[in-house]
């Protein structure tokens, strides 16, 4: 829903070929908050949640400056975020049942 979302979004502002006010600030306090998030984190899930929120706000910066390279670099960004997401949380969840917890902490010798 998210991608597809997106998708919209960018129809939408290429059709009318304005940037948004709102959506730029939408983005500024994404980019400004969901690294803050995640370092204070302590639970790998939400991490990569937030990691999500910051692509998802490279993507709304890609479209918001209306230039063609740069749309088209968000649908690549769009494509990309929709397969390595998937597989980070599926590395997530086998963490989880490899060892049972998703807390940084006791996770230590993975690579944290």
């Amino acid at each position: 829903m998210l991608k597809v979302g997106l998708y919209g979004l960018i129809k939408i502002l290429v059709l009318f070929n304005t940037i948004s006010l709102p959506v730029v600030f939408i983005r500024i306090a994404g980019l400004l908050i969901m690294p803050l998030i995640s370092s204070l984190s302590v639970e790998r899930k939400v991490i990569t949640a937030c990691s999500r929120v910051t692509h998802i706000n490279l993507i709304i910066y890609g479209v918001n400056v209306l230039s063609n390279i740069r749309i088209r670099g968000s649908y690549l960004l769009i494509l990309r975020h929709g397969f390595v997401s998937s597989i980070i949380f599926a590395f997530v969840g086998m963490l989880y049942n490899m060892n049972g917890t998703r807390i940084l902490y006791y996770l230590r010798g993975v690579g944290v």
